[in-house]
C-alpha cells in the first residue's frame, strides 16, 4: 500500500477522480452562473424547480467546494436550500441532489448516495446529480456504479459533451478506471467513437486510449477501426511510443504486421487505417505527393508522382518500419521531370536523433542494424530551379534482402 493511501485511506486514482470531478463541477458552477445548468434568468423557471436564486447560488458555491475538497464539514444551509426547495416541489430533482451534496460534503456518502438514486428516478438528465452519483460511487469504490452514471451523464450532456470528454480523457491514465470503462464500450455506446477521437486529437492521452483498445472485444475494435485506429497509431508513432503502437497494429483484426517489412507502395502500405505505419504525405504546401495504386492499374501506370515547387527541398512522403536487421538491395525507377529529384533516407526511429542509416546519396546497399527495431523511411522532394516547378515519377521502388 502507498504512504499516500495510508495517510489518506484514499488510493491515488480515486483521489485524482475526485481533482477532475472537482474541475468539472467547477465549469458547470460557472455555466450555472450564466443560466446553463442550474440559475436560471426566468424568474417563472426559477419559480418551477423550487431554487431562488440566493439558494442556486449556495449550491453552486458548495458543489465547488465539495468537488475541491475545500470543506471540513458539511455546509447544513445547502440542506435548507434544498429542503426549501422540496418544500415548493415535491418532485424536484435539483432540490434532492442539494442535500444528497450536504451529505456528500458531511462524508455520509449512504445517505449521499441513497438521495442521490432518488434524484435520479425522478429525472435522469440532471447533470450535476449523475456527476455526484459518480463521484459518490468513486468513494464508495463502486467503480461499474461510478461508469455507470458517467455513461448516463455522457450521454444527457448535449453540447456539454466535449466538456466531459476532456476531463473522461484525463481519468483514462489509471488503470481501474479503463478497467470499468471498457465493458461499457464493448455494450456499444454512441458516444464511444466521438469520445475516443477527442482523447487522441485534443490531449495526450494516445497511450491511454491505446489501452483502451486492447481492451475491446475483436467485433468492437473492428467497428471502430476506421474512425480510430490510424489516428491513434499516428500520435503513438508520433510521440515516439512504436511498441505501444505495434501492439495496437497486431490487435486489429483486419491488419497484418507483415506490411511493416513491405517497403513499397502497395494498397496495404497506403491504408489509412494503419497511420503513420502507412505512406503519409508531408504537410509542407510546396511539395505534393499523388499516390497511383487504383486496383487493376496497368503495370506501366507510375506508383507515385510528386511534384515539387520552385527552389525548394522539402518532406514529400515517409512512414514507420519495422525491418528485420539485415543487409538489403533497394531498386528505384524514378523519372524527372523538369530537373526534379528525390533524395530517400531511412534513419534509425530511437525517438531522438534519428541517426542515418542509408540515403540514397550512398549507394543501393541497406543495412539495418539489430539495435534499431524501428525504422523510419523518408522520401524528400528536391528541385534546385529557382523559378520554375518541378517533379518525379516513381514507376517502381523495390526492397529484397541480399
Amino acid at each position: 500500500m502507498s504512504l499516500d493511501k495510508e495517510a489518506t485511506g484514499i488510493s491515488p486514482a480515486r483521489k485524482t477522480f475526485g481533482i477532475l470531478l472537482g474541475v468539472l463541477l467547477a465549469v458547470i458552477s460557472f455555466m450555472a452562473a450564466v443560466g446553463e445548468v442550474f440559475v436560471f434568468s426566468n424568474p417563472q423557471l426559477t419559480q418551477s424547480v423550487g431554487l431562488t436564486s440566493v439558494g442556486q447560488a449556495r449550491l453552486n458555491s458548495t458543489m465547488r467546494d465539495i468537488a475541491a475538497e475545500e470543506l471540513e464539514q458539511s455546509d447544513p444551509s445547502l440542506a435548507l436550500v434544498g429542503r426549501g426547495a422540496l418544500l415548493e416541489n415535491p418532485l424536484n430533482a435539483t432540490g434532492i441532489t442539494a442535500i444528497a451534496m450536504q451529505r456528500y460534503g458531511s462524508e455520509d456518502y449512504d445517505d449521499a448516495l441513497r438521495l442521490g438514486l432518488l434524484s435520479d428516478r425522478i429525472n435522469r438528465r440532471d447533470l450535476g446529480g449523475q456527476l455526484l452519483l459518480f463521484q459518490t460511487n468513486l468513494q464508495m469504490s463502486d467503480f461499474d456504479q461510478a461508469i455507470k452514471h458517467l455513461d448516463t451523464a455522457v450521454r444527457t450532456a448535449g453540447d456539454r459533451q466535449p466538456l466531459l470528454f476532456g476531463l473522461i480523457a484525463q481519468a483514462l491514465r489509471f488503470e481501474e478506471f479503463r478497467a470499468a470503462l471498457a465493458p461499457k464500450f464493448n455494450e456499444g455506446r454512441d458516444w464511444t467513437a466521438p469520445f475516443l477521437i477527442h482523447a487522441v486529437d485534443q490531449s495526450s492521452e494516445a497511450d491511454a486510449v491505446q489501452k483502451v483498445l486492447l481492451k475491446l472485444e475483436p467485433d468492437v475494435l473492428q467497428e471502430l477501426t476506421p474512425r480510430i485506429a490510424g489516428r491513434t497509431l499516428s500520435k503513438l508513432i508520433a510521440q515516439g511510443q512504436y511498441p505501444e503502437a505495434l501492439s495496437l497494429l497486431e490487435a486489429l483484426p483486419t491488419k497484418d504486421t507483415r506490411l511493416l517489412a513491405k517497403f513499397g507502395f502497395a494498397s496495404e502500405t497506403v491504408d489509412p487505417e494503419i497511420g503513420a505505419f502507412a505512406w503519409t504525405a508531408g504537410a509542407q504546401e510546396n511539395v505534393l505527393a499523388e499516390l497511383n495504386l487504383e486496383p487493376g492499374q496497368a503495370e506501366d501506370v507510375p506508383l507515385a508522382k510528386i511534384d515539387i515547387g520552385a527552389g525548394i527541398e522539402e518532406l514529400a512522403l515517409s512512414r514507420l518500419m519495422a525491418l528485420p536487421a539485415g543487409s538489403y538491395q533497394i531498386d528505384r525507377r524514378e523519372t524527372s521531370e523538369n530537373g526534379g529529384s528525390l533524395l530517400w533516407r531511412i534513419r534509425c526511429a530511437d525517438g531522438q536523433s534519428f541517426p542515418d542509416i542509408w540515403t540514397s546519396e550512398t549507394g543501393e546497399t541497406v543495412v539495418i542494424p539489430a539495435s534499431c527495431p524501428f525504422q523510419m523511411v523518408q522520401v524528400y522532394g528536391r528541385n534546385t530551379r529557382a523559378s520554375e516547378p518541378a517533379a518525379v515519377i516513381i514507376n517502381a521502388v523495390e526492397l529484397t534482402r541480399s
